[in-house]
């Protein structure tokens, strides 16, 4: 403030001064006369003390003083804090308060290391301060973002970056340094793996990031459709590890066996790991084993290039003449030998030619024991003595195989059947011609009289040519008993050949 009135009274003498000044020069154009003259002068000297004694005609200065303006600063120049704080509050002081007046700063924030991240990391919530009269003090206030990630030290700044009647200080930023407060996590590097059977091992891959001192991990397997000590080589056991291993390498022994098998698994889980680290996703691993073996094949025996979709699985049989039935073999193989074994299930079914009139059906598995390659169907052809269309035909497919086994390309066979009888039936021949048939119509029970059936075939059709077998006969003397099953209500015949002269005889009968 002295200064400033020095500063006011110099521009009062600079005033009186250029007064004179004038004065003087009016004397010399004008030439007046000496007393006006001394007049002047005694005014003059009356004008210089008025402007020393009273206030200067110059009583304002619209110039700001620099001297004068406060300084801001931060408090210190570096703050450590722990990601996990939350809100961070930063102080900047101002070296002495505004009596009247106000002043704001702006601030930014930036990143040093390139890890550290606005938004990610850190966010400034406050960009701007004002000071009001009388304040000295302020908080800025940043967030601190607690990630899940391991990371290292990272570090940023905030800083003042413009002022309004406020001039900087000796300390114009501060650094902050985040520590993490995450703790390194050790994983499997994928949740699914597979390996061939003949591999003989499975490698698992453990990593973690961030590894701060040594340290063990603990790893178990436990059994799925894999079978311990028969697919693979279980595992209960520790590893160590040391700060420089951010990988490990696990190796698991795989059993390659001759079996044929579906895809098996079992699981590998991390269990317990040292202090100062955590087990992360994924912790469990599971392991697919990929059967390396072939099933074998089991298909009907043909004489046929392998897979010629021309050559055709069938046979071709004749009624044999004067026997009740023929018995077709079919020959069924297996592609190589098992040493387990092998069910196949197989079933004929029915086409033109007709179950239980020109064939028996049959339904049942052939066991494969180890070693076996070859087994045989059998199945029962009727010889039924009448008329039949020329040629007939069914079928006799393997439907299913154990799980060890698969079905070939000649899982069907075609049986055609040709009949041998002749297009109509001698009736009446001599030899037979007296015989009686008793009751008609019947119900359980009929008697044949009059000739001795004992060597005679003796065969009961209904009146679609469907056979009944087997019939309970009994022959004594000249009479011959037929006990009938249970029939339902229609038009029936005995067919009667004699196994000498092969002469045959039909007798029709009513069943009520």
């Amino acid at each position: 403030m002295q200064r400033v009135n020095f500063q006011r009274k110099k521009l009062n003498l600079y005033a009186i001064g250029s007064f004179l000044l004038i004065m003087k020069f009016i004397y010399l154009t004008l030439n007046l006369e000496r007393f006006y003259i001394s007049k002047l002068r005694n005014l003059s000297l009356l004008l210089f003390f008025f402007l020393l004694t009273f206030p200067p005609l110059v009583t304002k200065s619209n110039s700001f003083d620099a001297g004068s303006i406060p300084a801001i600063s931060f408090v210190e120049s570096q703050i450590v804090v722990n990601e996990g704080i939350g809100i961070l509050r930063i102080s900047v002081t101002l070296d002495k308060a505004f009596a009247s007046t106000s002043a704001t700063v702006t601030l930014k924030a930036q990143n040093i290391t390139p890890t550290c991240l606005s938004f990610q990391d850190f966010i400034l919530l406050t960009d701007s301060l004002t000071f009001m009269p009388g304040d000295s003090i302020k908080e800025i206030v940043v967030k601190i973002v607690d990630d899940a990630l391991i990371e290292n030290q990272e570090i940023f700044y905030v800083a003042i970056n413009s002022t309004h009647n406020l001039k900087i200080g000796n300390i114009d930023k501060i650094n902050v340094v985040i520590q993490d407060n995450d703790l390194p996590a050790w994983t499997f590097t994928y949740p699914h793996i597979s390996t061939l059977e003949n591999s003989k091992k499975v490698i698992l891959t453990l990593q973690a990031q961030q590894l701060r001192n040594s340290g063990t991990i603990s790893l178990e397997t436990r059994p799925g459709t894999a079978i311990p000590f028969k697919n693979y080589i279980p595992l209960d056991t520790t590893f160590s590890f040391s700060s420089q291993d951010s990988l490990l390498k696990i190796e698991i022994p795989i059993l390659d066996n001759i079996l044929y098998e579906d895809t098996l698994f079992f699981d590998c889980y991390l269990t317990r790991v040292s202090e100062g680290y955590i087990l992360g996703y994924p912790s469990q691993v599971r392991v697919h084993i990929i059967d390396d073996d072939f099933k074998p094949n089991v298909q009907f025996q043909v004489n046929c290039p392998p897979l010629d979709p021309r050559c055709l699985a069938d046979t071709t049989i004749l009624e044999v003449t004067g026997n009740f039935e023929n018995t077709l073999d079919l020959k069924v193989r297996l592609s190589y030998p098992w040493f387990e074994d092998i069910r196949v299930n197989y079933r004929t079914v029915e086409g033109t030619a007709l179950e239980n009139q020109n064939y028996l059906p049959v339904r049942g598995n052939l066991i494969f024991l180890p070693g076996d390659t070859l087994k045989q169907i059998k199945i029962p052809i009727l010889n039924n003595l009448f008329p039949d269309p020329p040629k007939m035909q069914f079928s006799v497919l393997l439907t299913s195989t154990s799980p060890n086994a698969q079905l070939g390309f000649y899982n069907k066979f075609t049986v055609n059947l040709l009949d041998n009888d002749p297009l109509e039936i001698a009736t009446g021949a001599p030899s037979v011609s007296s015989l009686v048939l008793y009751p008609n119509p019947a119900t359980d029970i009929i008697h044949l009289t009059g000739k001795d059936l004992s060597n005679s075939q003796i065969l009961l059709f209904n009146s679609y040519g469907q056979l009944f077998v087997p019939l309970q006969v009994c022959t004594e003397n000249l009479t011959t008993t037929i006990f009938l099953p249970p029939l339902p209500q229609g038009f029936y015949f005995v067919q009667l050949r004699e196994h000498t002269s092969f002469q045959t005889y039909t007798m029709p009968f009513v069943i009520h």
